[in-house]
C-alpha cells in the first residue's frame, strides 16, 4: 500500500497534529516505507514457531503491594484544585463540549 499525502493529511486530522507540507511528504515516504517491511513480514513462515507473551524468557521482578493510608484531610486542604471536596484537574482535551 503506497500512502500518499491525502492520507497523511488525514492521519493528521484525526490524530489533532500538524505537520508543514514537506514534513508530510516525508511522512507518507517513511510511512510507506514501514508498510513495504510489514508486506515483507507477511511472507515469514511462523508455522512452528511457539506464541509468546514476553519478548524475553526471564521473569518479570515483582514486588508486593504495600497499602499505605494518607490523611485525604490533609491532601485536600494543601491541594489548591479542589471543586466540592474532589481533585480538580485541567482540561487537556480541546474540541467540542
Amino acid at each position: 500500500m503506497i500512502i500518499d499525502k491525502k492520507i497523511v493529511k488525514k492521519i493528521l486530522d484525526l490524530s489533532a497534529l500538524e505537520l508543514t507540507d514537506k514534513d508530510a511528504e516525508i511522512l507518507a515516504v517513511q510511512l510507506s516505507s514501514i508498510l513495504q517491511h510489514m508486506k515483507v513480514l507477511e511472507g515469514v513462515d511462523t508455522k512452528n514457531v511457539n506464541p509468546m507473551f514476553f519478548g524475553c524468557e526471564e521473569e518479570a521482578s515483582t514486588r508486593e503491594d504495600k497499602v499505605e493510608v494518607f490523611d485525604a484531610d490533609l491532601i485536600k486542604k494543601e491541594n489548591p484544585y479542589i471543586e466540592k471536596g474532589n481533585f480538580s484537574v485541567p482540561n487537556i482535551i480541546v474540541g467540542e463540549e
